[in-house]
Formats: C-alpha cells, structure tokens, sequence
C-alpha cells in the first residue's frame, strides 16, 4: 500500500466498513479465495481497502494506526441504544451466503424462507443479508438499522422526513424506515424481546 495520503474514493462512503488487524495479511488470505481488492489507500489515521461482494456491493476493509479508542458519549436520553446492524439487499441469497462464508463470517442467524441472514463480530458489529421483499422493497443497497428503547415514541420526531415504510412488525421486532435528508435510508427497530438482542 501507498505511503502517499490520498482523497478517499467516492465509493467508499456508505459502504460497509470491517476492521481487521493486519491489512496486508488480509489482502494475500483473500486473493488466495480469488477475492480482489479493488483499491487500496492510506489515510492519517487508517490503512483501507475497497473488495466487492457477490452482489457487487462495496466492503471497506480497515487498519487503524492507532490502538487507543475514545468512548463518544452519545444520547443520553437513552432512546437511540446503538447501531444494530447493516443490511445489504441481494439478489441470489445462496450465492451471498457462499461469498461471506468464504470471507470467513459465521453466521449468526439463518432464516431461509424469509431470505434473511445475519453475521457478527467478536467486538461487535452485524451485518445482514436479504432478498426478503418486505426487507428490500424501496431501500437502496445498503440500510443502517438503529436499535431503539422506544420506538412509537421517537416516530413522532421523524414527522418532517420522508417515510419509506410505516411501522410493521417482524418476526423479532417492529421496524420504521425513513429517508435522510441525501436520500439515504435509515431503520429504527424495537425488538420485542430484549433477550433476542444479539450482542
């Protein structure tokens, strides 16, 4: 990789981003499953590398050159808990699932009459995968879904956005999909029981 600090790429942003130890280890372990990096660059604080999945949807790959993490203190009210996960819409979900297994995920929930699946990670994080129509009906390739203590009483807030989906339930928890002011789509959901909360 370059030592030279460049602009990042505009198909970077957005995409979903995985942390890994060692960049270059990662890049060989990969092109050896005949997965290619499409670019590499370096940043002040970060090595990166953009691959593409099986439904040619973006993965940033990322090495931090620095191990300290500073704690953000984020919503205190409490409403908005976290990041719940990342879902990437696909088109043939045995060819998806092929593809991440061989980028080493482990699944953490398979539901294959909704054409749903979900992979975390030991420090945290989750993506998941569907072809499942009420999943991907209006959503671009990639959603980012917030986990939420309350969700009919955050709704009220979202009055002036554009609503993509109104409440509906799943089989663990109720979701609501609105657009953000560049058009990006972003999920709240409220799982029904706590329990079923996979970090």
């Amino acid at each position: 990789m370059s030592n030279k600090t460049q602009e990042l790429p505009e198909n970077v942003l957005g995409s979903l981003a995985i942390e890994v130890d060692n960049l270059k280890a990662t890049l060989h372990e990969l092109q050896k499953k005949e997965i290619k990096c499409i670019s590499s660059i370096e940043t002040p604080a970060f090595y990166l590398a953009l691959i593409k999945d099986s439904e040619d949807n973006d993965i940033v790959l990322h090495e931090s050159k620095t191990i300290k993490k500073e704690v953000i203190t984020f919503n205190k009210a409490g409403q908005l808990k976290k990041i719940a996960y990342t879902s990437y819409r696909v088109k043939n979900f045995a060819r998806a699932r092929e593809f991440y297994r061989k980028l080493g995920f482990i699944e953490y929930a398979v539901h294959e009459e909704y054409g749903y699946a979900e992979y975390n990670f030991p420090e945290g994080g989750c993506l998941a995968i569907s072809t499942n129509p009420v999943m991907t009906a209006n959503y671009p390739h990639s959603t980012v879904v917030f986990e939420v203590q309350n969700l009919d009483k955050l709704i009220s807030k979202f009055t002036h956005t554009q609503v993509v989906k109104s409440v509906f339930d799943m089989h663990v928890c109720r979701m609501f999909v609105i657009k953000d002011s560049e058009g990006n789509a972003i999920a709240l959901h409220q799982l029904k029981n706590p329990k079923h909360d996979n970090k």
